[in-house]
Formats: C-alpha cells, structure tokens, sequence
C-alpha cells in the first residue's frame, strides 16, 4: 500500500458523501413521482448501501494510516502512550470494520433482489 495522506483520504471521503448526497438531492426533487411508482424506497436502499460501503472504506483506510503511524512514525516509537493510544483506536477500528463487513447483507440485499430490479424497471418504464 502507498502512503496515503490525511487530504487524500479526506478527498475520496467528501467524493463519495457528494456522489451520495447527489442522489438523494435528486431523489428528492421528484420524491412524489418516485413514491407513485414505488421507487421512493428504491433510493433509500441505494443510499443506505453507499453510506454502509462508503464507512466499510472509511475505516479500512483509517486502519492503513494507523498501522503505518505505528510502524513509521517516530512518535509511536519515541512515546509509549502515543503508541498505546493509537493500538486502541487501531483495534476499535478493526472491530467496526469487522461489524461492517458482517452487517453488509443487509443493505446489499435490499438493492439486489427481485424487489428492487422490479421497482427500477418500473421506474424507467416510466421515463
């Protein structure tokens, strides 16, 4: 893995909150046409799934700048609390992500079954 800095990570974070704000923006400007047709849940769904994949990635990047803190910085090896704070954190990120990875059928199911093609195709029927 490269290094990656905090404006990087930072830049990824706001393109995927502005891609899905987007849609929702969208999403509410017809938010009646989409309730005549059902779709109105269909965006929900596809904006639950990108919030849930957009913090998976949140905190798999986080876990990476964490491990290279440790094993570069000369804080972390200079200081023992520095290095004990940021294992802390490391591991309550590694749990999160862990819950994430573990809790991402739920939002995927919901945008990949029979329900959900049939609401899209309804919808752009209506187009």
């Amino acid at each position: 893995m490269g290094v990656l800095s905090l404006d990087t990570v930072e830049t990824d974070i706001g393109c995927r909150k502005r891609v899905s704000r987007e849609i929702e923006l969208t999403a509410t400007g017809t938010m009646d046409d989409l309730r005549a047709i059902g779709a109105a849940e269909a965006v929900e769904d596809v904006v639950a799934l990108l919030d849930h994949t957009g913090e998976l990635h949140d905190v798999d990047v986080t876990i990476g700048l964490l491990r290279h803190f440790l094993m570069h910085s000369p804080h972390a090896s200079v200081n023992p609390a520095v290095a004990a704070s940021v294992k802390g954190y490391l591991k309550l990120q590694q749990a999160r992500l862990r819950t994430l990875q573990r809790t991402l059928k739920r939002p995927w199911r919901r945008v990949a079954g029979k329900r959900f093609r049939s609401v899209l195709a309804r919808a752009v029927a209506t187009l």
